[in-house]
Order: structure tokens, then sequence, then C-alpha cells
């Protein structure tokens, strides 16, 4: 039995083996900013991700947990700051679990989750040499509406 359930930021620790899962595979798929992913932790992704909502409120933290095995498969972090623009931030699903629609089931929760409260702009940011998950994010509307470049120093 999967089950999904939220936790408050007190419990966020219980996600980190899967983020870096998520961080070792953007890791592997960036063709050029591999040393971002090197020395990144847990914890400053997620000082980064309490740093822009301004209530404990405005961030939904959701894990998936297989019963049976009592471990953790599944995670989404979405938040919301000034009341208007939501980001699923971080989202991931062990391999091992993928193709069960555990991701889109997170996906649904987390953009209900937004359009409950009224989000204008929902958005979610996808690691160069990861497109192949595109075309998973575009069965819940989310585009690419614009391609950022940064230089490479």
């Amino acid at each position: 039995m999967i089950s999904y359930i939220r936790i408050p930021l007190t419990e966020v620790h219980r996600m980190k083996e899967l983020w870096q899962q998520l961080n070792e595979h953007h890791y592997q798929q960036t063709p050029v900013f591999r040393e971002d992913f090197v020395n990144y932790t847990f914890e400053d992704r997620i000082k980064k991700i309490t740093s822009k909502v301004n209530s404990k409120e405005n961030i939904l933290l959701e894990l998936v947990i297989d019963e049976k095995e009592n471990k953790p498969i599944g995670y989404c972090i979405t938040t919301i700051n000034d009341g208007r623009n939501g980001e699923i931030d971080s989202l991931y699903v062990d391999n091992q679990y993928r193709g069960y629609n555990v991701g889109g089931k997170l996906m649904e929760r987390a953009v209900k989750w937004m359009d409950e409260r009224d989000v204008e702009t929902q958005i979610i940011g996808v690691v160069a040499g990861n497109e192949d998950v595109l075309e998973f994010y575009k069965r819940y509307d989310f585009y690419p509406k614009a391609y950022v470049l940064k230089r490479k120093k």
C-alpha cells in the first residue's frame, strides 16, 4: 500500500535521502554545470526554499510512503510566495516506483493546493539536461516559457 502524507517542516529531513538521489540525477544529467550539484546539500536546498515563503502555511511538503517496505519513495515540495506566485520546487520519485502514477498524484495534489489558494502563476524549474521530464509536466499544463542562460566561468 502506498500512502501520500503531508508532513510539517519539522519532519522535512524524511525527504533527505530521496532529495540526494534527485541531486545525483541532476549531476548525471546536466551537461555543463555539474559542479553546482557536487557540494549542494539538502540543508542548503531547504534553506533556499523556506527563505522565500513568509509563513508555514505557504509551503506544502508531501511524502509518499511504501507502507509494506516502510520507506519513503517520493516527495514533492510546493511553495507560494507573496500569495500570487507558486512553485513546485522539488519533486522526485524513486526509480523503482516510476510508472505507477506516483509522480502524477504528487503533481495533481500540488496543483490543487495552489489552485485552492488562487495562485496566479505556477512554475517548475527544470535542470538543463533533464528535458525528458518536460513531457511529464505537459500532462499538467506546464510548458516551457523561456530559457535562462548562465555564463560558465
